[in-house]
This record gives C-alpha cells, sequence and structure tokens, in this order.
C-alpha cells in the first residue's frame, strides 16, 4: 500500500495536502503538535567561497566530517509544508549559485565511496508530550514499510557504512550516533531520525515519519518493543536487524 501511495505522493501535489491532513489529525485526534527541524549535508568543490555563499542563502554553512561537506540547520517549526519547500528550494539555489561560481554542490547521497554520505537529519518533537522514547520504537518497528521514503535509490543503501558514522542497524538510543534514532542531550528532548539521504523528496520523508507515528499510536499492540541501545549499535552482540533493501 505504501509504495503505490509513495508514487501518487511524488507525482502531485497531494504531498503537501497529505502533510496538512496529518498535521491536523495529529492535534485533532492526539493533541499533539509536531515541531520540525532539519540538518542538511552536502558536498561542494574547493573553489566555492563559502561565505559569500552562506550570505547569498542567508543560512549559517557549517563543516561536517568529510573532505568538502557542508551542512545547514532547518530552524524547528510547526509549519510541515513551509520546511519541506524551503529545503527543496535552498537546495536548488545552492546548486545555481555554485554553478554560478565555476564550482559544483553535490546533494548525492553517496558521492564518494571512501568518505562520508549526506544526509537529511529530521529532528522532531511534541509541544505537549515529551515522551520521545515511545515515538523512537514506533518508528523503528514501523521503518520497513516505509523505506523508499527515506531510500529511494541503490546508491542510499551504499551511505549506510559503520565507517562513517551512518545507521546500518533498526535501533534507537541517546546521544549515540550509531543509532537509526537517536536522543540527543540537548533540550529540547527530541528524536532525530538519521536515516534519509540529502537528495530525497523531504515531503515524503516527513509524511514517513508522521505517517509512522500515526500508525504506531493507533495500532500500539503491534508496535514491537526494541531495547535502548547504550553501545555501538554495529555491534553483532546486538543482533540487531540490519536496514536492507
Amino acid at each position: 500500500m505504501h509504495n503505490k501511495f509513495r508514487i501518487k505522493l511524488s507525482e502531485t501535489d497531494d504531498k503537501y495536502n497529505q502533510l496538512a491532513y496529518l498535521q491536523q489529525y495529529f492535534k485533532s485526534k492526539f493533541n499533539l503538535t509536531p515541531i520540525i527541524g532539519v540538518e542538511l549535508e552536502f558536498y561542494l568543490t574547493d573553489n566555492i567561497n563559502i561565505a559569500i555563499l552562506a550570505n547569498k542563502i542567508n543560512y549559517q554553512i557549517k563543516f561536517e566530517k568529510g573532505k568538502n561537506q557542508y551542512e545547514i540547520d532547518f530552524k524547528p517549526t510547526q509549519d510541515l509544508i513551509t520546511i519541506a519547500k524551503e529545503i527543496v528550494l535552498t537546495r536548488d539555489i545552492i546548486s545555481d549559485i555554485a554553478k554560478d561560481m565555476g564550482g559544483l554542490a553535490d546533494f548525492r547521497s553517496k558521492p564518494f565511496i571512501d568518505d562520508y554520505g549526506s544526509s537529511m537529519h529530521i529532528h522532531l518533537n511534541f509541544l505537549e508530550d515529551n515522551n520521545i522514547d515511545k515515538y523512537a520504537q514506533i518508528l523503528c518497528s514501523q521503518l520497513e514499510q516505509y523505506l523508499n521514503y527515506f531510500l529511494p535509490t541503490q546508491e542510499d543503501y551504499e551511505r549506510l557504512d559503520s565507517k562513517f558514522m551512518a545507521p546500518t542497524h533498526i535501533s534507537w538510543g541517546g546521544n549515540n550516533r550509531s543509532v537509526l534514532i537517536r536522543i540527543p542531550d540537548s533540550l529540547p528532548k527530541r528524536i532525530e531520525h538519521r536515516l534519509a539521504s540529502s537528495n530525497t523528496d523531504p515531503a515524503l520523508v516527513i509524511f514517513a515519519i508522521m505517517d509512522g507515528i500515526k500508525n504506531g499510536l493507533e495500532n500500539n499492540e503491534e508496535i514491537k518493543h526494541l531495547p535502548k541501545i547504550y553501545g555501538n549499535a554495529y555491534d553483532p552482540q546486538y543482533n540487531l536487524q540490519k536496514i536492507i533493501r
């Protein structure tokens, strides 16, 4: 069902209608107001003037772990549609400016086999409920049916390499960058969903997260309650389910 729905969503403006519906549904059914923030990673060729680019896009550009890899943060908001559109627009603007500078912006998930992949980390909390552990477990339990939203191509799976701090197993934990769903120490208490590639459709990614939580809240008896991972989620001792296509 979800794969067919994804095709419908990606081919029409219905994806934004669905986000609006989910936002209203969460408030009316669960009395929950979602707050979404996003970290977006990408590479730039080394001839790009970072200061000029940052000034043109009006976002701070931070260094990431890869060579010539960077990140920008989209501030948390209740407006799911606006943040999804803003990410798409900002990627396009960065690409256009980089070309004007005689360089290239690369949002592919794994442009270099021997360097870090680029992801789109989604931060989520609810104004009315800070029981974040519950939502982390729901998202782990629901993940498999939504994988194509986060990882639509084979290249996206190539990013899932433990050598480069990418999630490889269905897992959740605290301030632990080896897990799929991370709960940072900093406030507000929130989940950080670390699976989506940086060039995916943010509307579909946000939809998948929200729809997964909706299904989990409505079908709580079907949720697999995975233990919190305190160590390295890559270690075989945990016997976690691998994220595979």
